[in-house]
């Protein structure tokens, strides 16, 4: 998996796109990553927000934010700090069964993350 440092417009290859809301998803229209998971060290803290219907964090722009609904396992954490390791993936494609010439869309989502420093373990060559 890559691993991107920096802002959300780094997202699949800069081809996540963002709804009205700040909801980030990946169109066919405007092309599909070669990848569907990564991980990025964002460059701003990510803000809890809980709208009662889902989990997700908040990433500021000087003009809104962008978003990324939270599909992990973990304990919600009211920010993350900038630079933590989080797993971002893609849900599966999704278009609403009421409107057939609605884009499909695959919606971007936080899976996980890591604050502490990961130790990389790298065997001895010599045993």
């Amino acid at each position: 998996m890559p691993l991107l440092c920096g802002g959300v417009e780094l997202l699949f290859g800069g081809l996540a796109q963002a709804t009205s809301f700040g909801a980030q998803y990946i169109a066919e229209r405007t092309g599909i990553p070669s990848y569907s998971t990564f991980f990025w060290r964002p460059d701003k803290p990510l803000d809890c927000c809980d709208d009662a219907k889902r989990i997700r964090y908040r990433y500021p722009l000087e003009n809104g934010v962008r978003t990324l609904t939270f599909v992990g396992y973990q304990e919600p954490i009211d920010v993350i700090p900038a630079g933590s390791l989080i797993r971002v993936s893609l849900a599966h494609w999704w278009q609403p069964s009421d409107k057939p010439d609605y884009e499909s869309r695959c919606y971007v989502q936080l899976s996980g993350w890591f604050n502490e420093e990961i130790k990389i373990f790298t065997p001895n060559s010599s045993s």
